[in-house]
């Protein structure tokens, strides 16, 4: 049984392959490994874990689940490589960072989740994922997830950040623009709110279409330019 507060790092070294995996046979492992029925009917929360994201009258632990197609889009728009390191910030139930494993030639993924059971349910995806996809493994790639307050970590080895960032107040934007400002490998900082204006400096490259699970309506996906981004 994983702890909540444990880090999970998995490799392996096997034979890659070039084949995306498919929406459904994602949703079919995820689906798996949700604690119980009513789990996503609680928004990916266990009994009592939303005193954990309260501020006063406020919740800032909403959950909002990126879909197949929007990660999809996301990563045609940014042609990842082998040299790439991949960070979701709020990595929630993994499903994110599990898609950009499997269907990108990123190096490293990484997801950080501030909710236990949330961080509980990607460890279990990951390993679900190991076992049904090894193909997609390969000697030195790294999927690690860790459950942790993102004010305890500067991004400092990733080349991509992305956040689901509709929960995230400003001075959590602040704080990562600042840090993603200083990381002197980082491609790109993709967020689904702006950067507040005049923070850290990054320019933005261009907004894409995602699709998400709380609207009929395609939201805009901010993309910034880091210091290390190729010419656009």
């Amino acid at each position: 049984v994983q702890q909540p507060w444990s880090k999970v790092l998995l490799r392996a070294n096997s034979t890659t392959t070039n084949d995306k995996v498919a929406r459904a046979d994602l949703d079919a492992l995820f689906t798996k490994v949700m604690a119980d029925d009513k789990y996503n009917e609680r928004g990916f929360f266990a009994p009592g874990e939303e005193a954990r994201t309260c501020l006063e009258d406020q919740v800032w632990a909403q959950y909002g689940y990126i879909e197949y197609e929007g990660i999809a889009t996301m990563l045609d728009s940014l042609q990842l490589t082998q040299e790439d390191v991949f960070y979701d910030l709020g990595s929630g139930i993994g499903n994110v960072c599990a898609q950009v494993f499997l269907n990108s030639p990123v190096r490293a993924v990484k997801g950080i989740e501030f909710i236990p059971s949330r961080h509980e349910t990607a460890v279990c995806a990951s390993q679900e994922l190991k076992r049904q996809f090894p193909q997609h493994f390969i000697g030195g790639r790294v999927l690690q997830f860790e459950c942790d307050n993102l004010l305890n970590h500067r991004f400092e080895q990733a080349s991509v950040i992305f956040m689901c960032s509709w929960c995230f107040d400003d001075p959590l934007l602040e704080y990562i623009g600042k840090c993603a400002a200083d990381n002197l490998q980082l491609k790109y900082l993709i967020s689904l709110r702006p950067i507040p204006s005049g923070v850290g400096g990054l320019p933005l490259w261009k907004t894409i279409p995602i699709k998400v699970d709380f609207t009929p309506d395609l939201l805009p996906a901010y993309i910034y330019l880091g210091k290390a981004a190729p010419p656009v």
